[in-house]
């Protein structure tokens, strides 16, 4: 399965195989100017996509299926939990809220 893929910051569009990501998300990178997607995200995408794709596979002797989802289709709060703002800490990936170690004893 193919991704077909536009950066936001140089709108160059390429394509990545989704096995490939689901094996090394880091490939998740711009091959225009090298923006770079969280490993972590990526990870988490590629495997939701995989069990997707497992399930539709169930599907196929009765029927057809395609899809595609264009950024439009997110909703801004959906963007906004996948790709937060860049923060100073790495390991913040779905919000704001504390972790485990952040938590008071």
């Amino acid at each position: 399965m193919n991704l077909s893929i536009e950066c936001v910051q140089c709108e160059a569009d390429f394509e990545l195989e989704l096995p490939d990501l689901i094996k090394e998300p880091r490939l998740f990178v711009c091959p225009n100017c090298g923006a770079k997607a969280d490993p972590e995200v990526v990870e988490a995408v590629a495997t939701s996509l995989d069990e997707a794709v497992t399930q539709m596979n169930r599907l196929r002797r009765r029927f057809r299926i395609g899809f595609s989802v264009e950024s439009e289709d997110l909703e801004e709060d959906d963007a906004d939990e996948l790709y937060p703002a860049e923060t100073e800490e790495e390991d913040a990936l779905w919000g704001d809220e504390p972790g485990e170690e952040e938590e008071e004893d």
